[in-house]
């Protein structure tokens, strides 16, 4: 009778029959896998929690990393990748991994098997890289579950990592080559075959048959016809071809060879390239004794051995077994470099395959190029080998050492290191091929999700309800400092090991050598494993989530890294802000810190809310000191107070930027010492509605704290509050009320809140230790808060007060006079404050100075700069970039007579600290003294290799000016998405620029002109005119030339304008429309240019496209699309504009837009485009996406029509599916498919004219300050824009 079936799991269906038919998302698949009431579910745990990549399995992060495409891959180019798995199910071309069940690789037909994978492979990689057919069939045997990444997620993630692209494709190439070079042999061994050229004579003893057959002339005869495989049963893997299934990395096999791991990519590439794959059945010889032949085999698979016949007149002196002993070559060795070499015309020996055999081989003419690319050394070291295995007395006996005694009577036969080890082995049956059953690789266990052969398990016991038994692991399984060997895996390449081998002195037949289970490897490690006080020390360098990471190598480590008080006491999340969130810190990181850390910086970690910060000090806070958590917003008020008053022996805290921040936080953080307090009374709280309805109204007895009862953090000594514009005059009271004793440092820039009031409450108090006081861009402060500051605070010796506007000079002669100690004062901007007497003043008095900015002073001149130099004998900066009146100082050689210019030094590599300078002639004290280093000028530079590593420097202001040239003074500069390209080194399509290289990066600004050189008035350019640049200087009028973009085009390969003064050629130039900001000026010359000329590029001059029959098609909602959008209305044509975003649409409705199609909600809005335009297209299409637009842009495009290609946005990859005959659609429609690379100076002057005359004013999205740049480009890049993004320069 058959027993009952259980219910299917609901979970075991999900990965094939998806709810509602719909197709879930791949992180609710993976995690219903985890679900404690999936019977389906793991025995152990699931190492979700422990991956760093979100929703991906540790497991499956190592098999993506064992994967041979992407093995060299970055973290980033994983993670990349991996928010395109996801589960089986779409119908696009794709590369899949085999979580769990088995699927076969069968031929077209399915009548083959030519191999089984099992849970942990990958297949398809090579139809998605290569762009061809399929070359095999995948049929699933068992129940799969199977992660899929598309073709086009693929190659939309490939161009951002071109080294990691350029191997992926060199290494799919390979294994196409290869696996074609395989079926092409697989002909030819069939013919060889039936020309019998035979297997030689076989050592005697009985021949172990996989079929039935007959022994004839020494071979073995098959007459029986090989059925199809049965579906039921399939071949073993290891049975099938590891060449022609592809699971041999061909480069990395050539790698793991010691004669080949030196060499580089390209070279490995030309092998792999190079390289044939041969099979060999049993008993067959590869290479005969005394034939010609020049190639190399590397042995892949399988086992052979080394024959050398005696001359036929030698008669053979005995008949011992012993004399049958012959070397033999497994995996990873190789023979015939001796003939290949030129040491011997014909070959010294036979080598006869023992097993089913495959090689890569490498022919003659491959080598001969070899020699020529590699190192010399190379060549030496396998000559020396092929000498070492020549005998002087080929007659003899060869007798050779085994490679791990090497060490014993004599030098081995071979070098070690350089050749494969020869294997002496006497069978029990010596004819019969010999299977190393411990060899064979198995994959352990892959699946991430499902414990080892759940799905066999569940196939015999269906029925039973009781879980299997998980494998544990053996107690001796050996550890070094805890860390417990990898199983092997068969999708990771294959590596080598050096086999046992057996006595060649042996007479007769010998068993074989039981194996330890312990490597001598492991024994190595464990006995070389480093002590805890050793590690610790060496984890001590280490950050706080690195060590997080490291806690899973093994539970040892685990141990020591969770427990050690000597480590995690700095706990920096700021470079994880994208990452941190609340589960992290409430799952994994706060139970792993405990309460070691004592200091915190969770600056910028926008994800935490209340809940994630509340678990995190309550288990890490109890100790920290220095708390701090910039621009963390979503965290209450109430949790920080609570973090603060858990945290009593607090000294400093950031808040910066904190928008709960305010008085009342302040002054409990701060805290204060409860006074002695009258008796307590008896309070009435009143209730309105008590009131109303006449009942008698409660009374309240408050209780007070004892006096002497300290509140707050009494140990908090430094305060950063930038930012915070709910703190006011209060705070500053009760701060020099309670801890004027022991601030130390205190930033308040930009709290415009606080007023005068607030500092001359400072005025009875003392700050006795406060060194360092911040209070930049406090612009609401005038002199009277400066003179109560200095009397109550006069041990400051750093000063920030820049942006002060509403200062004086006596300000700074009140600060020169009541600081004695200052030994920084930052005044940068400070118009009024500073000028040349206010400076001698500073000269005189500030002794100790050595630091002073007074950076865009413009009443500051040369006289007041020498005196500061002269009075202030230990300056060693000074910031004097943008002081207009001390240009022509600078240019007679101001600086270079008082010390050098920062940026010289740094390039200089000067140690000014150890140097001495002689104060020119004339100055009154000409003592030697320490030289200057001064600021002239700042700009932005990027050496193209991402935007993360943008750098703002300073650079010396440029000083001479040549015939036509013009100094402008830079405003504001606009962003160009082909500015975050220039910074991360993409920018190459234009074959005549050269990416490489330090560059300045933008092309668009607005700026004043400053100093006209000789004959640049000519242009009708003077002093104070307000200017914008145009993207080519030299493109002048007409059609562009690859000259004029080569050598002139702003931002690459000239320097940008992300600067803050810059040289132009006057006809570089255009006078900017009055009517608008800097900022809207900015964003002409790219945006406003380009899509001018999109409309108008085949229009003459002056007679633009008018007319509402006109329709345009705007793509997108950036800085082109909607210049196009407001150009077109100015024009009076009709707008259609596409976007994802419908809140970005209403604001194209503002704009003027007529119609608004949302393209992610309508993937077909070619399709809606031919209804709103009634089957009749577009006359114009402003195609910006690319590759996944293009093909619909044809498709609605009107008759006769223009298509102005602008940009690439979707990639520059053609996508999956995009082959189309760009002849035929062209011809259907008459299309005129144009290149758009911005506009000439007079096409700009003629925009121009529209732009005034329609008053057209510059969307600007957003502006950031100079030195956020590199904020700006990567909010540029993430595509949150709508219209332009500006930078405001000065």
């Amino acid at each position: 009778m058959r027993r009952a079936r259980t219910p299917t799991s609901p979970y075991r269906a999900l990965a094939h029959h998806p709810a509602n038919g719909q197709l879930a998302d791949s992180a609710s698949l993976i995690r219903s896998f985890n679900v404690e009431t999936n019977p389906a579910r793991p025995i152990r745990p699931s190492p979700l929690t422990a991956s760093t990549f979100p929703d991906m399995p540790l497991d499956l992060v190592d098999r993506m990393r064992s994967f041979p495409l992407f093995m060299s891959a970055s973290d980033d180019f994983l993670i990349a990748i991996g928010k395109y798995l996801r589960p089986q199910g779409d119908e696009a071309k794709a590369m899949y991994w085999l979580v769990r069940g088995v699927v076969a690789v069968t031929s077209r037909d399915g009548e083959a098997i030519y191999a089984e994978l099992k849970p942990g492979s990958f297949f398809g990689e090579i139809g998605v890289l290569m762009n061809m057919p399929r070359t095999a069939t995948i049929i699933a045997r068992t129940k799969c579950l199977l992660l899929v990444l598309k073709k086009e997620d693929l190659q939309l993630e490939l161009p951002k990592f071109p080294d990691m692209e350029k191997a992926i494709r060199h290494e799919a190439h390979e294994r196409l080559t290869i696996t074609a070079k395989k079926r092409q042999e697989s002909g030819r061994v069939i013919k060889l075959q039936n020309r019998q050229i035979g297997a030689r004579e076989a050592v005697p003893g009985e021949v172990a048959t996989g079929e039935e057959g007959v022994i004839r002339d020494g071979g073995v005869i098959n007459n029986k016809k090989r059925k199809s495989p049965s579906p039921g049963a399939l071949e073993d893997p290891a049975a099938g071809s590891a060449l022609g299934s592809g699971l041999v990395n061909v480069r990395q096999t050539l790698r793991e060879l010691p004669l080949f791991s030196a060499l580089p990519p390209d070279i490995l590439h030309f092998l792999g390239m190079s390289a044939q794959p041969k099979t060999y059945s049993p008993f067959t010889d590869i290479i005969r004794q005394g034939t010609l032949g020049n190639e190399i085999y590397f042995i892949v698979r399988g086992e052979a051995e080394v024959i050398h016949e005696a001359p036929e007149s030698q008669i053979q002196k005995s008949a011992k077994r012993s004399s049958l002993i012959r070397p033999r070559l497994k995996q990873g060795q190789y023979f015939g470099e001796v003939a290949s070499l030129g040491l011997s015309q014909k070959r010294t020996a036979t080598v006869r395959s023992i097993t089913v055999v495959e090689c890569l081989m490498i022919n003659g003419e491959a080598l001969d190029e070899l020699w020529k690319r590699c190192p010399s050394s190379l060549r030496e070291q396998v000559e020396e080998t092929a000498r070492n295995r020549i005998r002087k007395d080929d007659t003899e006996d060869v007798e050779m050492i085994d490679v791990g005694n090497a060490a014993g009577d004599g030098e081995p036969a071979t070098p070690v290191r350089a050749t494969p080890q020869v294997i002496f082995t006497t069978p029990s049956k010596p004819a019969s091929p010999i299977k190393v059953e411990s060899e064979q690789l198995v994959p352990k266990d892959p699946d991430p999700y499902l414990s080892v052969d759940m799905e066999n398990l569940r196939n015999r016991r269906r029925a039973s309800l009781a879980p299997p038994t998980p494998p544990n692991d053996s107690p001796n399984t050996p550890t070094a400092n805890g860390v417990r060997p990898r199983m092997i895996d068969t999708t990771t390449p294959i590596k080598f090991a050096v086999p046992a081998m057996s006595s060649p002195d042996s007479e007769g037949p010998t068993k074989k050598a039981r194996l330890s289970t312990k490597s001598s490897y492991f024994d190595e490690e464990e006995s070389m494993s480093l002590p805890d006080d050793i590690l610790i020390t060496i984890f001590q360098h280490l950050n706080a989530v690195d060590l997080f990471v490291l806690r899973r190598l093994s539970s040892h480590w685990l141990k020591v890294l969770s427990t050690s008080p000597k480590l995690c006491h700095h706990v920096d999340l700021s470079s994880y802000n994208r990452r941190v969130t609340d589960d992290t810190l409430i799952r994994g990181l706060a139970p792993f810190l405990g309460h070691r850390p004592i200091s915190v910086d969770v600056s910028n970690c926008f994800h935490i809310t209340d809940e994630g910060f509340s678990s995190f000090w309550k288990l890490c806070g109890k100790n920290v000191k220095i708390w701090r958590m910039k621009s963390v917003w979503e965290v209450s008020a109430n949790q920080i107070l609570e973090m603060s008053d858990h945290a009593k022996s607090l000294e400093e805290v950031d808040w910066s930027n904190c928008r709960k921040v305010g008085d009342n936080l302040l002054a409990r953080v701060v805290g204060w010492v409860v006074p002695d307090h009258p008796p307590q009374k008896q309070v009435v709280i009143a209730s309105s509605a008590a009131r109303l309805r006449g009942q008698r109204q409660p009374t309240q007895t408050v209780t007070l704290p004892p006096p002497g009862t300290v509140i707050g953090c009494p140990k908090l000594k430094r305060l950063n509050l930038s930012y915070c514009k709910h703190i006011t005059d209060r705070s500053m009271a009760h701060m020099a009320a309670h801890a004027s004793s022991r601030l130390q440092s205190l930033s308040l820039t930009r709290c415009t809140s606080i007023t005068d009031a607030g500092f001359q409450s400072w005025a009875p108090f003392r700050f006795v230790n406060l060194s360092h006081l911040c209070l930049a861009d406090c612009t609401y402060l005038s002199d009277n808060a400066i003179v109560a500051l200095v009397n109550a605070a006069k041990a400051l010796t750093h000063l920030d007060l820049s942006f002060c506007c509403a200062l004086s000079d006596t300000a700074t002669e009140v600060v020169a006079l009541g600081l004695p100690h200052l030994r920084e004062l930052k005044m940068a901007f400070c118009g009024s404050a500073i000028s040349d007497n206010s400076l001698a003043c500073i000269a005189l008095h500030l002794n100790d100075l050595e630091r002073l900015s007074v950076r865009g002073c413009v009443r500051v001149t040369s006289a007041g700069v020498e005196s500061v130099l002269e009075g202030c004998g230990r300056l060693a900066w000074a910031d004097i970039s943008q002081c207009r009146n001390l240009e022509g100082w600078v240019e007679k050689g101001g600086v270079n007579r008082w010390g050098y210019d920062e940026k010289t030094a740094r390039i200089s590599g000067l140690d000014v600290k150890n140097m001495s300078l002689i104060p020119p002639s004339g100055t009154r004290n000409r003592r030697a003294r320490r030289p200057v280093i001064f600021v002239t000028m700042r700009q932005w530079v990027s050496n193209q290799n991402g935007l993360d590593k943008l750098r703002l420097v300073d650079a010396p202001e440029p000083s001479e000016l040549k015939e036509g040239e013009v100094l402008v003074k830079i405003h504001s500069v606009s962003l160009n998405f082909r500015d975050t390209e220039v910074c991360m080194g993409l920018y190459g399509h234009h074959k005549s620029i050269d990416p490489n290289g330090e560059i300045v990066p933008t092309s668009d600004c607005c700026g004043s002109v400053v100093r006209l050189g000789p004959g640049a008035g000519d242009s009708g350019l003077k002093e104070g005119d307000r200017v914008v640049s145009t993207f080519v200087q030299t493109h002048l009028t007409g059609q562009i030339l690859e000259k004029d973009l080569g050598e002139h085009g702003m931002g690459l390969p000239l320097n940008g304008c992300l600067t803050q003064y810059r040289v132009f050629p006057a006809y570089g130039l255009i006078k900017a429309p009055d009517y608008l900001t800097d900022e809207e000026a900015a964003c002409l010359p790219v945006a406003a240019v380009t899509a001018w000329m999109s409309i108008n590029t085949f229009q003459p001059i002056g007679q633009p496209l008018r007319g509402k029959d006109k329709v345009v098609l705007l793509q997108g909602t950036g800085g082109v699309s909607i210049a196009g959008l407001q150009t077109a209305k100015a024009l009076g044509m009709t707008a259609i504009i596409t976007s994802s975003s419908d809140e970005k649409l209403e604001r194209a409705k503002k704009l003027g837009a007529d119609y608004t199609i949302n393209y992610k909600t309508t993937p077909n809005w070619d399709e809606e485009v031919l209804k709103l335009t009634s089957g009749r297209g577009v006359d114009i299409i402003l195609e910006c996406g690319g590759t996944r637009t293009l093909g619909k842009s044809f498709r609605c495009i009107a008759f006769g029509g223009l298509i102005s290609a602008i940009g690439y946005l979707s990639g520059k990859e053609d996508a999956i599916g995009a082959s189309f005959n760009a002849n035929v659609l062209a011809l259907s429609r008459n299309v005129t498919f144009k290149g758009i690379i911005n506009g000439p100076k007079d096409r700009f002057e003629e925009a121009l004219l529209l732009y005034k005359e329609k008053q057209i004013r510059p969307v600007v999205d957003r502006t950031f300050q100079f030195e956020q740049a590199d904020e700006a480009l990567k909010y540029l890049f993430s595509g949150a824009h709508f219209g332009k993004v500006v930078v405001k320069v000065q």
